[in-house]
């Protein structure tokens, strides 16, 4: 099976500073796959690439595939890929008894055809 996301010499920069820097990564199709690292190493901004919903100001680099289609190989295509969904992280001050982040992952969950979730942290 190929990979659902493969990434090749990929990275992001917000004009001459990188957040990440020529990744090679491969996630294979049935798997669950965990990013750790530091505060603000990237790992958000790499889920809002994986999910085709980067932030305006980072730009790609290298070749991103998804499914074995390239998602970005010159500038960002910013759409909506089917059967991908992201979670965002709740914002900061977010209580769990306000249940109001329960409905974004709930709307995650039931997107039609899923067959990516991206969870970014304490989700």
């Amino acid at each position: 099976m190929p990979p659902v996301y493969e990434l090749s010499g990929a990275s992001l920069r917000v004009e001459d500073h990188a957040i990440l820097d020529d990744m090679s990564w491969a996630v294979p199709e049935r798997a669950i796959s965990v990013v750790c690292g530091a505060g603000g190493a990237g790992k958000t901004s790499l889920l809002r690439a994986l999910a085709g919903m980067p932030s305006p100001s980072v730009n790609p680099h290298g070749t991103w595939r998804y499914a074995g289609d390239v998602l970005f190989d010159i500038g960002w295509n910013r759409a909506v890929i089917p059967g991908v969904a992201w979670s965002a992280q709740p914002p900061r001050g977010w209580r769990r008894e306000r249940g109001r982040w329960g409905s974004e992952l709930r709307r995650a969950l039931e997107r039609p055809g899923l067959s990516v979730l991206l969870l970014d942290e304490p989700n």
